[in-house]
């Protein structure tokens, strides 16, 4: 008996053996199964997102490469520029021409250096007044090339067509279109790298700064040691994924490549390069948390435990991803924003080319009708006075047409011409404040301070009266239905006409203050406002060499004061000499 119960228990220990062992085996075979799915699974996630980040890289190089196209081709065929520049060559004279690119939308955008123009393939004029730019032989479009200054940065140039002789270029700054189109997703271990496909220009991060060089000029830190994945890959004119190790360290890179012959720029090959040592780490973390688990599934309790910890990491890592999902769907927002504004501003620029082709028909048919008007009046006999004011009456009304066409042309352009007057400061409130007498609220009260009835400011009526309107109008809208007190004053102070409206609203907050001269700000509701009464606002007092300023404080009220310079005797004089030459 004794016997049979060893060889039992011999039986039943060797049977606990092999479970244990097979246990082991199992675990073991669990922990490989499961370290080479996640191996594969984290993998192709990250060439997933590399992936995702190239193709919206190279999204943004053509939105920003057509734009500039587009812009450049534009301002050759503007009017007005190729009016400016005739005059520069005419007089040597570049601020005209300087004024007349800086109004641009395009030109004043960061990733825009400067403009230049070419004559003979020689550079005879630039916006920032620098013309020691030599360009690339090798070009990579018909109108795209490279060209560099005397510090080495390079740049990229988009050129119209030749107009006269004269050839446009757009110079742009490579390392802000990098920054543009990768913003601060950039460092040792994670970026984007950049080579033209002509296989000369690279564009890449180096510690805190972004590169822009020949490629025999590169020194190849970690991430750049990937070039020669891209270049490959652009030769054989296939995008791929892959790994290679860092010479310099034990760092394990993944790539992938999007050609420039596959992608929509069409003028450089983009690779996003990302450090794939954590997933590494992670995933073989993940193995031995794996491993134990099986080891130690027959005790329960430890199972709930490694459960828990595992279930908690993995929350943990979700709620991290959520919230870099949500982050860089803000940022894609803000992007599809800034578009949306630039298309807007660029259809507002189109009908302010249509306004202005408009008022100058409508001047034209003006001109005549006020010819013939004087010239009836002087031959009229004195005995015919009714027939005297109903032709006064034809020429005063076209003449009061012609200031609105005027005041259309100057929302079309900015240089529109003017003419300025001698004015009385009290005299121009006053009318201005009798037009908004229809719109005057029942409950609000209106004080008059005028103490400027000798002074005289330089300006146009029209628009002067204008801008005073827009105050008094935006004061009723502040005090609203409450109603309140409206404080129109004028005062001299140190030679200077100030013309203040003060209302006791509901004023503006420091936030909204620094924000109100902005084109396309408002606070009223959606088909109330446009966003533009004060910034014309703005123009027309710089226009007339003056300053604006606010003063506001929530719930009790804001104050505009409009600064103009004092007309002293002898420019009054002027003026009014200059009025009577253009006079009839």
């Amino acid at each position: 008996m004794d016997q049979q119960k060893k060889q039992r228990q011999l039986k039943y220990n060797i049977l606990i053996f092999a479970l244990a062992v097979a246990l082991i085996l199992f675990g073991g075979f669990m922990a490989l199964n499961t370290y080479e799915q996640n191996s594969a699974g984290f993998l192709q996630y990250e060439d997933k997102q590399l992936d995702r980040m190239a193709g919206a890289s190279d999204g943004n190089l053509k939105t920003i490469f057509d734009d500039a196209q587009s812009s450049i081709d534009n301002i050759a065929h503007s009017r007005r520029i190729v009016e400016a520049v005739n005059n520069w060559l005419a007089t040597g004279y570049e601020e005209p021409l300087d004024t007349a690119l800086e109004t641009k939308v395009f030109v004043q955008s960061d990733i825009c250096t400067t403009v230049l123009l070419e004559k003979d393939g020689k550079i005879i004029y630039s916006l920032d007044g620098d013309t020691d730019y030599k360009f690339k032989k090798t070009k990579l479009d018909e109108h795209v090339r490279f060209c560099q200054n005397l510090n080495g940065n390079v740049f990229i140039a988009f050129d119209s067509k030749s107009r006269r002789g004269i050839k446009y270029t757009a110079l742009l700054d490579l390392r802000r279109i990098y920054m543009q189109i990768a913003g601060s997703d950039t460092g040792e271990d994670f970026g984007l790298i950049l080579l033209d496909k002509t296989g000369n220009i690279v564009i890449y991060p180096d510690d805190n700064n972004i590169m822009a060089r020949s490629l025999e000029n590169v020194e190849k830190p970690a991430l750049l040691e990937g070039i020669e994945f891209l270049k490959t890959s652009q030769e054989n004119g296939q995008d791929l994924n892959d790994s290679y190790q860092a010479s310099q360290s034990n760092k394990t890179f993944r790539i992938d490549t999007l050609v420039s012959n596959n992608n929509q720029n069409k003028l450089f090959s983009i690779a996003s390069v990302a450090n794939y040592e954590p997933i590494k780490r992670l995933t073989k973390k993940t193995s031995i948390e794996l491993f134990i688990f099986f080891m130690t599934m027959a005790v329960g309790i430890g199972i709930l435990v490694v459960t828990l910890i595992i279930t908690r990491r993995r929350n943990q890592e979700a709620l991290e991803e959520l919230e870099t999902l949500k982050e860089k769907n803000r940022i894609m927002e803000e992007l599809q924003e800034k578009a949306e504004n630039l298309a807007h501003m660029q259809r507002l620029e189109t009908i302010g080319t249509l306004t202005s082709s408009i008022a100058h028909e409508f001047n034209n048919l003006l001109t005549p009708i006020m010819g013939y008007s004087i010239m009836t009046l002087e031959k009229l006999p004195p005995e015919e006075v009714e027939m005297y004011d109903n032709i006064l009456e034809i020429y005063n009304a076209s003449n009061k047409a012609k200031e609105i066409i005027s005041r259309l042309s100057k929302l079309s352009r900015r240089d529109t011409d003017r003419k300025f007057d001698a004015l009385n400061p009290d005299l121009v409130l006053n009318k201005a404040m009798n037009m908004t007498t229809p719109a005057l609220p029942k409950n609000v009260d209106v004080i008059r301070k005028l103490n400027c009835s000798n002074v005289k400011v330089s300006g146009n009526e029209v628009q002067l009266s204008q801008l005073l309107l827009n105050l008094m109008i935006n004061a009723f809208q502040a005090m609203g239905e409450e109603g309140g007190l409206l404080t129109l004053e004028t005062k001299l102070v140190d030679k200077e006409v100030v013309i203040s409206v003060k209302d006791t609203g509901c004023g503006i907050d420091d936030e909204t203050k620094a924000k109100i001269f902005d084109p396309f700000f408002t606070t009223k509701v959606s088909g109330e406002g446009t966003g533009l009464g004060l910034a014309i606002a703005l123009q027309s007092v710089e226009d007339h060499n003056g300053h604006i300023e606010v003063e506001s404080e929530v719930g009790k009220g804001t104050t505009f004061s409009v600064y103009l310079p004092q007309l002293e005797e002898s420019q009054e004089e002027k003026s009014l000499e200059t009025a009577e030459n253009e006079g009839f």
